[in-house]
């Protein structure tokens, strides 16, 4: 990997860990709701908060991160299509 590139890829890891490995900014579990998630992706959030969290985020902490920021990345678009399908 060039110097750059690596560069580059340091600090999408440093953004991945900060935006996602954290504790939620919003109410803590005891106050959320249940959802059901697919036995595989369950797996794999569990291997990512065990592995690469070391204690520093839950599985409610990363699947609220995740979801809030691509709530706030497609806001937009989900307006749009929520709006468009108000009409019909």
């Amino acid at each position: 990997m060039k110097e750059e590139d690596s560069e580059e890829f340091d600090s999408k890891i440093e953004d991945y860990l900060s935006n996602y490995i954290r504790e939620s900014d919003h109410l803590h579990t005891r106050y959320g709701k249940t959802i059901r998630i697919s036995e595989v992706n369950h797996e794999h959030i569990f291997q990512i908060i065990s592995v690469i969290g070391k204690g520093y985020a839950n599985m409610y902490d990363y699947v609220d991160n995740v979801l809030s920021e691509h709530l706030y990345k497609h806001h937009k678009e989900i307006k749009y299509l929520f709006n468009k399908d108000k009409l019909y």
